[in-house]
C-alpha cells in the first residue's frame, strides 16, 4: 500500500555477513586461483607443487586459504562452488 515492506530486525545481522560468490573469488590471490584450477582438474598436491614450482607445504597453505575464503568445508563444496560459478 505505502511502498514499504517489513524486514524483521532479527535478520539484520545476517544481511551484512552475506558475501557474494564473486566477492569471494575476487579475494583470491593468483596463486590460490591456480591451485584451485589444478584441484578442479583432479591434480594432487604433489602434481600441483611440481607444476607451480613450489613446495608441497606451500600448496597446502594456498589450498587451506582458498577453502577458507570460499567458505568450502570439503572438496565436494569446492566442486559445487566451481560448478555454480562456471569455473573450470
Amino acid at each position: 500500500k505505502n511502498g514499504y515492506c517489513y524486514f524483521p530486525f532479527s535478520l539484520n545481522r545476517f544481511v551484512g555477513s552475506l558475501t557474494s560468490d564473486q566477492q569471494k573469488l575476487d579475494s583470491l590471490s593468483k596463486q590460490e586461483i591456480s591451485v584451485m584450477r589444478y584441484i578442479l582438474d583432479g591434480k594432487d598436491n604433489n602434481d600441483i607443487a611440481e607444476k607451480m614450482f613450489i613446495s608441497n607445504k606451500t600448496v597446502s597453505t594456498y589450498k587451506s586459504r582458498l577453502m577458507e575464503k570460499l567458505e568450502c568445508k570439503s572438496l565436494m563444496d569446492l566442486y559445487t562452488f566451481a560448478q555454480r560459478n562456471k569455473i573450470g
